[in-house]
């Protein structure tokens, strides 16, 4: 699905408000969460450390990050992605380190939002609790030079509607 409409249906074929993911890179992928549950899907077991110190091990079923990189036709040149949520929360995450990752939609045999407020959540294997971003909403490739400071698109967040992260292209 791509494009900036997305439209889920409930049970008697009704639109209904659905978060949406979209995936920038040369091309824009844009999936609402029934359109993510139709791709190819892993399960990976994760554990999340809070900041409160916190840990919990699930396992996560969702999509594979270097699937929905491919279907965005990402840039070779990424180095980093930007992932961030609709109330402006950002976390700035190396390729190398989410490409083990998913966008998950069910933990623990359960949808997510069956449970929690959100529907998904990025999770991978080794990425601190502060940058499994819950509900992502965008994942954008961005490419930082050599010694650049990935923080500092962590620490501005995004107004609603704001898309002007660097782009790759």
């Amino acid at each position: 699905m791509s494009g900036d409409a997305c439209e889920e249906r409930g049970e008697r074929g009704e639109p209904i408000e659905s978060p949406r993911l979209d995936v920038i890179g040369r091309e824009r992928l844009c999936l609402s969460v029934a359109a993510l549950r139709s791709l190819p899907s892993v399960e990976r077991r994760c554990t999340v450390a809070c900041a409160s110190g916190r840990r919990t091990t699930a396992r996560w079923r969702g999509v594979p990050v270097p699937e929905l990189l491919d279907r965005a036709s990402m840039p070779e040149a990424t180095t980093h992605l930007v992932i961030g949520s609709d109330d402006g929360y950002r976390a700035c995450v190396a390729v190398r380190d989410a490409l083990d990752g998913i966008v998950a939609y069910a933990r623990d045999g359960t949808q997510i939002w069956d449970e929690r407020p959100y529907a998904t959540r990025f999770v991978a294997p080794g990425i601190e609790g502060a940058r499994t971003v819950r509900g992502p909403t965008r994942i954008e490739g961005v490419a930082l030079a050599p010694g650049a400071d990935p923080d500092a698109y962590e620490a501005r967040p995004a107004p609603p509607g704001d898309h002007s992260s660097p782009r790759v292209d």
